[in-house]
């Protein structure tokens, strides 16, 4: 079996693809691969010997041009049931991938996986598609999240691959993330595919905490300079003293939900934080951010995109905003599809704002805040 994509091959592996695979394998980037690395290339010619035969299920990613081999992708097909027994369908599937570091980030892995879960649901009759993957490999969890995997619960100590220094087993946190079938085929509906790939969610990363607050309140104080003006007048960033956003409330947002960094073509644009309600039925869209250097590109539109496609189990998001800044209500109405269901003001508060009762509670929003809601269904 061979699966060819815009600039991949996917096919059974060979022996003489032994060099290619000791340069990624002779030290694993992950700890989950740490059994199977080579000490040499003779130990990787053996190796491919084993993989000789496998035509199904295991895959060598190659390039087009020039058919080097730059990793591997494989899952054979389990019961998913723990009750099972030899009548039960064999329909659900654990893929593992590794790609060579020197060709990562180029989007390699995302182009091999899509054609090897694409081939797993139409070819090989998988129902269901689980990955695990540790709770510090980012990149292996935006994968996931870009494949349109859900996350279904993290695992805590859950398995040991290595050793401490003292011969004790190194325990790992992990993640799990699945997809059915059925959500497969509705993700790859036309207008789904028409969604800027260039822009994707990455989770924030703990030494990018600071940065992502920085970036947050530069954001938010330029689109005041932008939206409002004092007595008529012209404005710009340096005319606001102050936060326009605080440093506390940019903090609760990330601590209570889960913050994303939005990236363009693997650079840093902006940034998402969600958080969930109702056991996932009800999602708050908490931040939403984009450069001011890249406005008016549909890249925030892109980002809420993605968002949505990453919780497709929400029934209603919801958010909030100023009611005088004009930007944020024509991008979350005219753009995001959202819809004005209330105007919290001093004669209607919010009664789920813990700041509401206090007198100068509306004075800085100039009046109100509008809240808004997506239904889903």
């Amino acid at each position: 079996m061979i699966i060819e994509t815009e600039r991949l091959i996917l096919r059974p592996f060979l022996e003489s693809d032994a060099e290619d695979v000791y340069e990624y394998l002779h030290r694993p980037a992950v700890n989950c691969f740490a059994c199977m690395a080579l000490k040499t290339v003779d130990d990787a010619k053996a190796a491919m010997n084993e993989r000789i035969g496998e035509t199904e299920y295991y895959f060598a990613i190659t390039l087009k041009d020039g058919g080097k081999v730059i990793g591997e992708i494989d899952a054979y097909p389990e019961t998913g049931e723990p009750q099972a027994d030899e009548n039960t369908p064999r329909d659900t599937f654990s893929p593992c991938w590794m790609l060579n570091e020197h060709y990562q980030g180029m989007g390699y892995a995302y182009e091999a996986a899509y054609a090897f879960f694409d081939y797993l649901f139409t070819q090989k009759g998988a129902r269901r598609i689980y990955a695990y993957t540790e709770d510090y490999n980012f990149p292996s969890q935006h994968l996931c999240e870009k494949l349109g995997m859900r996350r279904e619960g993290l695992f805590r100590e859950f398995v040991s691959f290595v050793t401490d220094s003292d011969g004790k087993p190194v325990y790992e946190n992990t993640l799990q993330y699945a997809v059915l079938k059925s959500e497969w085929e509705a993700r790859k509906s036309p207008k789904e595919e028409k969604k800027n790939e260039n822009v994707y969610l990455e989770r924030l990363k703990p030494d990018d905490r600071e940065q992502f607050i920085l970036d947050n309140q530069y954001a938010f104080k330029y689109g005041i300079s932008g939206d409002f003006h004092p007595e008529g007048g012209d404005s710009s960033v340096e005319d606001f003293d102050g936060e326009i956003i605080s440093r506390k409330t940019i903090e609760n947002s990330i601590d209570g939900g889960v913050a994303y960094r939005i990236k363009e073509n693997g650079i840093n644009v902006g940034g998402l934080v969600l958080s969930f309600r109702g056991g996932y039925a009800h999602g708050d869209l908490e931040l939403l951010f984009v450069s001011p250097d890249i406005h008016s590109k549909g890249i925030g539109c892109s980002a809420w995109k993605e968002g949505e496609r990453l919780y497709p189990e929400i029934d209603v998001w919801e958010t909030e905003t100023p009611s005088f800044e004009t930007r944020n209500i024509h991008f979350y109405v005219n753009k995001c599809g959202f819809r004005i269901v209330e105007f919290f003001n001093a004669k209607h508060p919010d009664p789920h704002d813990p700041e509401t009762g206090k007198e100068e509670r509306y004075e800085d929003t100039d009046g109100g805040m509008f809240r808004f809601e997506k239904v889903i269904r």
